[in-house]
């Protein structure tokens, strides 16, 4: 994420993180996925619909289920 300005190695070195938990996160989702015949692929599990966060240093998938209990929506 970027708000300006020129990206520092900070920025860069977390978007490649970021983007290689974003593959790791779908590549096992797609070993649970169900290939039908017309070529589609079906996934319907709680990850399967998550967001990308930082806790405590590392980079986690929450999936967005979870984060209902977690959320103010007023």
């Amino acid at each position: 994420m970027q708000q300006g300005g020129s990206a520092t190695p900070f920025d860069r070195n977390m978007g490649t993180k970021m983007a290689s938990k974003a593959v790791d996160g779908l590549l096992e989702q797609l070993k649970l996925a169900e290939c039908r015949s017309d070529g589609s692929i079906y996934i319907n599990t709680p990850e399967s619909a998550v967001m990308m966060g930082v806790i405590r240093r590392q980079y986690k998938l929450t999936p967005l289920e979870a984060l209902k209990s977690e959320t103010d929506f007023e």
